[in-house]
């Protein structure tokens, strides 16, 4: 039941923001480097969850800043196994600020991230994980 009802959910991400018309406006994200070599992942929703109870869902897209330009490619070819890894680690723990459950823990998914994909790609591939845009969805 859940593998149909996340295969549904990714299936309709694409269009989610425009029938969310509950959801709050799009949130431009903490600040990244200007210039800096950076690939941005697809979309995709992360559960934000209280107690293991379900708030809401977070639209995300997450920018990988790269110690150089040259290391596209090893991210470009290894995208699949970075948005299983992630997914995997936002559905494992919350995503919430401990502060705040009606916000995301910017900083502290930004780390969890990163430590999740530099196994994959490599150690200092990585300089920084941002977020490009942060919208809750309607529940």
């Amino acid at each position: 039941m859940r593998i149909i009802l996340f295969a549904m959910i990714v299936a309709l991400l694409p269009a989610s923001p425009t029938w969310a018309g509950g959801a709050s406006k799009p949130k431009e994200a903490g600040p990244l480097e200007a210039g800096a070599p950076a690939v941005d992942l697809p979309p995709f929703m992360a559960p934000v969850t209280v107690n293991g109870e379900l708030q809401f869902y977070m639209y995300m897209v997450v920018k990988l800043e790269l110690t150089s330009d040259g290391q596209k490619g090893i991210i470009l070819d290894k995208v699949p196994y970075i948005q299983d890894a992630i997914l995997r680690d936002v559905h494992n723990a919350s995503i919430a600020a401990p502060d705040d459950p009606q916000k995301v823990d910017e900083a502290a998914v930004s780390t969890r991230l990163k430590g999740v994909i530099e196994p994959i790609v490599g150690t200092g591939v990585i300089a920084k994980v941002g977020f490009r845009t942060l919208t809750r969805a309607a529940h």
